[in-house]
């Protein structure tokens, strides 16, 4: 069954114009020049994964109306949705992935943002002018300067609530490596 799944894909990819295997994501959209990771674990959006790993890297995006459905139909799915250029594939147990994607767009400056939940109303005006690399620090485990020095990128901007810039854990995070 997966295999057939990929020969189809693989044969949309190479037909005539160009067509692109596509993921439907629960809760999450994705803007051009945004920069983040999300988990697969459906055989279908493996699959869509593997044959862009296999062939130019590129997939198509789009959110799932309903969060609640397994297996999305194309009804299932918003029509507007962006090209992205998969940067990284973790396999992990349990036949899952966690894959980091690029919306593809316009060529600007890269803006990391450090933020909570308080950002997510901004994201639509900053990603008009920056690519974006976002990050929680609730939740993000890497070392914020490594990933500065990695990136470059034109400026940090820290968005967070109170409640996330006094909790020690997360502060030490935004300390960003300095005063080393």
């Amino acid at each position: 069954m997966e295999e057939k799944i990929n020969e189809k894909l693989a044969e949309n990819i190479t037909g005539a114009g160009v067509v692109l295997p596509m993921v439907a994501l629960r809760g999450k959209v994705i803007f051009p020049g945004v920069i983040t990771s999300f988990d697969v674990g459906r055989k279908i959006s493996l699959s869509a994964i593997d044959v862009a790993a296999n062939n130019s890297f590129d997939i198509f995006v789009a959110a799932q109306k309903d969060s609640g459905v397994d297996n999305p139909s194309s009804q299932d799915v918003y029509s507007v949705g962006v090209v992205c250029r998969i940067r990284q594939i973790v396999k992990m147990p349990g036949n899952n992935a966690r894959v980091t994607i690029r919306g593809e767009g316009e060529e600007r400056p890269l803006l990391l943002v450090v933020k909570d939940s308080y950002f997510h109303s901004l994201a639509p005006f900053l990603a008009r002018h920056f690519d974006l690399d976002l990050i929680d620090p609730r939740y993000y485990n890497e070392s914020v300067a490594r990933l500065i020095e990695e990136e470059k990128p034109a400026a940090v901007l820290i968005l967070c609530g109170l409640d996330t810039v006094t909790d020690s854990a997360a502060l030490s995070k935004l300390a960003l490596g300095l005063g080393r």
